[in-house]
């Protein structure tokens, strides 16, 4: 018996698609198009369950000076470290639904690990690394204020607006800019939960500006439609096809 605990090499497992039903292959492709969705893209299942990987968290840094509000004045200040992806795309703060009018569950959120890389490399970007070495921003600035965050993983999964579950309340600069998520409920609890902060959003790096953004979305999306579905509907037949050639004559 092998170290992994097979009675033949892991590796020999499958050799051969001889004696499968294509039944079982074809519950192996949906089961591996539905995984690649779920984690590489949108984050979200078709059911709706939270799959988002990553895990958001405070952690301490310095101490907040005398600009801060009165409650965080000569308080530890704490720095909020977002980690899981909010599914609106930067810098100008659009999700899949803004831009396209589509909204399917399990499908547009875009909190998966490909849109999580794009959020992650604006988040250190040289503005923001900047605004950090001068002492301002979300991580360099000391003006702190009482901030209701969400901690820990699986922040989506919890719809009820008024449980605070995994939410924690700390003195942080984090709240200096700010950006919404793809998930209305959990935008609503951050709103409600930092009443003392105007329009409180998940704390982001920088944006464009407002003006821009609604010039963004006013834009008619409807002129990219049929150059887009077209060749992706064509490209969507002939897989279809293809696959069934495959089994078909196999």
């Amino acid at each position: 018996m092998s170290a992994d605990g097979y009675e033949i090499e892991s590796t020999k497992l499958l050799t051969s698609t001889k004696g499968v039903g294509y039944k079982d292959i074809l519950r192996n492709v949906d089961d591996l198009f539905k995984y690649t969705l779920t984690y590489l893209i949108s984050g979200n299942t078709f059911s709706g369950k939270d799959v988002a990987l990553g895990e958001n968290y405070f952690i301490e840094s310095g101490t907040c000076d005398e600009s801060s509000s009165p409650e965080c004045v000569g308080k530890k200040k704490h720095i909020y470290v977002r980690n899981i992806p909010t599914g609106s795309m930067p810098p100008a703060q659009i999700s899949f639904n803004e831009f396209t009018g589509c909204n399917l569950q399990g499908l547009t959120e875009m909190r998966g690990i490909i849109p999580g890389m794009v959020e992650d490399i604006y988040d250190i970007n040289p503005y923001e690394v900047t605004k950090s070495m001068v002492g301002s921003g979300n991580i360099g600035s000391n003006s702190c204020k009482r901030m209701k965050l969400p901690v820990g993983r699986r922040i989506y999964s919890n719809k009820d607006v008024s449980n605070d579950t995994n939410f924690e309340t700390k003195c942080t600069s984090s709240f200096l800019t700010k950006g919404k998520t793809t998930s209305n409920h959990l935008n609503e609890k951050i709103r409600l939960f930092n009443k003392n902060i105007p329009n409180a959003q998940m704390p982001s790096p920088t944006q464009l500006n407002e003006n821009f953004t609604q010039k963004f979305k006013n834009f008619d999306l409807r002129k990219l439609y049929y150059p887009l579905i077209l060749p992706l509907t064509m490209y969507f037949l002939i897989l279809c096809y293809c696959i069934y050639i495959f089994f078909r004559f196999r």
